[in-house]
């Protein structure tokens, strides 16, 4: 979507700064996304992730409360989801 707007993009670094307290910080990656391909872009980026998970493991998967807590004993199948 970048490349088709000719948009920059950001990298949001997170840093945790105590209990319930987190720093934000957005980095450039670049400046005009129309001239680089999908893959340089998507480079940066996974270089600025590997960066912030070697600085801060612990984070990587802090939006992913199924990994905090485990699996539930029994997993919903798909004759029991409702699809509207």
């Amino acid at each position: 979507m970048a490349i088709r707007r000719n948009s920059a993009v950001v990298y949001l670094n997170v840093q945790k700064q105590g209990v319930n307290r987190y720093n934000f910080r957005f980095n450039l990656l670049v400046k005009d996304a129309a001239k680089m391909s999908e893959t340089e872009i998507m480079k940066l980026y996974y270089t600025e992730l590997e960066k912030n998970i070697r600085h801060q493991p612990e984070l990587w998967l802090w939006s992913h409360n199924r990994w905090k807590f485990g699996f539930p004993a029994t997993l919903p199948t798909k004759k029991h989801i409702n699809v509207v």
